[in-house]
Parts: structure tokens; sequence; C-alpha cells
């Protein structure tokens, strides 16, 4: 549980920083607004996906460690 909550948080921050950045450097162009956010919206959900397999793969490395 430990090591899935460490994983999560670091993605989660991931995931907040790129977001915000993202945010920073479109939200001023009037243009495509919706077209940038549901870029997006695809891109946090590829990274959730990323977020599990990277889980499974530490959690499966620590657990043939121990």
């Amino acid at each position: 549980v430990i090591i899935g909550g460490v994983v999560g948080f670091l993605c989660a921050w991931g995931m907040r920083a790129f977001g915000n950045e993202y945010v920073r450097r479109f939200a001023t162009a009037p243009n495509d607004q919706e077209w940038r956010f549901r870029v997006l919206y695809f891109l946090a959900f590829m990274w959730i996906i990323l977020a599990v397999l990277i889980g499974r793969w530490v959690t499966e490395a620590i657990m043939h460690i121990i």
C-alpha cells in the first residue's frame, strides 16, 4: 500500500505540474481553447494508464526483492 501511495503521489504531482504549465502557456490563446483542453484531458488519461503500469512494475520489482 505504501508503494502505491508513493507512486500515485509522484504521478499526481507530475500531472498537476504539467497541467499547470500547459494551462499557463495556452490559456491566453483565444483560438482553439476547447481543442487544447481536450488534448489535456487525453494526456491526463494516458498519464493515468502510465501511472498504473509504473506502479505495477515497481511493486513487482520490490516484491521480487523481498
